[in-house]
C-alpha cells in the first residue's frame, strides 16, 4: 500500500507498471483517520466491494446517496484545524451512522465545518469513498475524471 500526493493521471500509470499486489492511493490529506479510511476503502474495492459514488452538492452543503438495497451508512467529515508543520492538527465529526432503506438520501454538512481543507468519507457496507468537500477541489477532481 502506498499513499501519495500526485496528479490522478500518474496513479493509473503507477498501477499499470507495478506488482498487482500493490495499491497506490492519491492521498487527500495528512489527517490520520482520513488516511485510514482511504486505505480501508482501497482494500474493500480490491476485494470487490463497490458502491454508487456519493455526490457532493457544494451549494446546499449536502452529500447525496443512492442505495439499491438497505445498508448501514456512516458519513464522517474531516478537516484541518491548524496546518502548521511539523504538528498539523485536525478534527472530525461523524455526521451520520445508521441503517438506511433503499432509495435516495441526503446528509447535511454542518455550517461549522469549514469549506476549505475539509473532506468526507462515506461508508456503505464495507465499501468506503473518500473525497474533498471543498467546492473548488471537487470541480478540479470532476474535470480530471472527465479528461
Amino acid at each position: 500500500m502506498c499513499v501519495y500526493e500526485s496528479p490522478l493521471f500518474e496513479k493509473a500509470t503507477l498501477d499499470a507498471a507495478v506488482n498487482p499486489q500493490v495499491i497506490f492511493l492519491n492521498g487527500l490529506s495528512g489527517i490520520p483517520g482520513l488516511i485510514v479510511n482511504q486505505i480501508r476503502g482501497a482494500f474493500a474495492a480490491r476485494d470487490g466491494e463497490t458502491m454508487p459514488p456519493p455526490e457532493l452538492n457544494p451549494e446546499r452543503r449536502t452529500i447525496e446517496l443512492r442505495l439499491a438495497d438497505p445498508e448501514r451508512v456512516t458519513v464522517t467529515a474531516w478537516w484541518t484545524t491548524r496546518a502548521v508543520p511539523p504538528d498539523p492538527q485536525s478534527d472530525s465529526l461523524v455526521l451520520f451512522d445508521h441503517d438506511l432503506p433503499a432509495g435516495d438520501h441526503t446528509v447535511a454538512i454542518p455550517d461549522h465545518i469549514p469549506v476549505q481543507g475539509a473532506f468526507a468519507t462515506v461508508q456503505i457496507g464495507a465499501a468506503i469513498s473518500a473525497f474533498s468537500i471543498d467546492a473548488v477541489a471537487e470541480d478540479v477532481a470532476r474535470s480530471d475524471r472527465a479528461a
